[in-house]
């Protein structure tokens, strides 16, 4: 009698989706993917923020990509540096390269995927291997599942995302932005990002909240500048906050499409 109930719960914590629940500190704040589209930028890319109150280590963390409903698993788009996040800072991942279009501002690091301008899937994975797995055709197992820091479904057809739905579509002109400059985060990618300009290149910045004031191209401070789009380049990365979001507890698995 009691083997059979271990085997029956055995059974239901195999089938039952993996629930834990870690600090969103590190998340995707902006995926956009027109390279090469006339009067856009010349590379892909994707950024990441810091919304917690504490630095971050980036080391061992990857971007991969998988497409929005194909059978091809997450592919290893960017490897990060082994650098520290500050609280509050932004940092813009590169991706695929083409001849035409505006320069991209430098880039934090560097990757050569050209990702889908209008729909995919994008991760932030604590591995340095591609995951073999892309949340549709091949679900992620749990000790995958564990492996994903943040995931954004972009776009109507991804079939991989957080909540009740994927984030908006991008476009050669929008960017999919998490609102509040990358602070909200409610583990449902329809509710926490939007479509908007993209960043912008060297006509304009987008503002970021500081203990400072307002950042528009510079920070205030001798020899630190914040680069066009509001993110603090790699070689200026700053140890104090430049913006400051609400701490929350962020649930994996059970808020995930399958």
């Amino acid at each position: 009698m009691m083997s059979s109930l271990k085997r029956r719960l055995a059974l239901v914590l195999l089938l039952s989706p993996a629930v834990f629940a870690a600090h969103a500190q590190v998340v995707v704040s902006q995926v956009w993917g027109s390279n090469g589209t006339t009067s856009a930028y010349n590379q892909d890319y994707v950024e990441l923020f810091n919304r917690g109150s504490s630095p971050a280590s980036l080391n061992g963390l990857t971007v991969q990509y998988a497409s929005a409903t194909g059978t091809g698993n997450f592919q290893l788009a960017a490897t990060l540096p082994n650098v520290s996040l500050g609280a509050g800072q932004h940092f813009l991942v590169g991706l695929a390269a083409t001849a035409g279009g505006t320069s991209l501002p430098t880039p934090d690091a560097t990757g050569s995927t050209n990702i889908s301008g209008s729909a995919g899937k994008i991760i932030l994975a604590n591995s340095t291997s591609a995951l073999a797995c892309n949340g549709g055709s091949t679900p992620c197992s749990g000790a995958q599942l564990a492996l994903i820091v943040d995931l954004v479904g972009y776009g109507t057809t991804a079939n991989y995302y957080e909540g009740s739905g994927p984030a908006a579509a991008p476009s050669a002109t929008n960017a999919t932005f998490r609102a509040a400059n990358g602070c909200t985060d409610t583990n449902d990618n329809s509710a926490d990002f939007s479509a908007a300009a993209k960043l912008c290149a060297s006509s304009c910045s987008r503002a970021v909240a500081s203990s400072f004031g307002t950042s528009a191209g510079s920070s205030g401070f001798t020899g630190v500048v914040v680069e066009p789009g509001g993110f603090v380049g790699f070689a200026n990365l700053m140890p104090w906050s430049l913006q400051t979001c609400a701490a929350t507890t962020r649930s994996f698995g059970s808020s995930r499409a399958r």
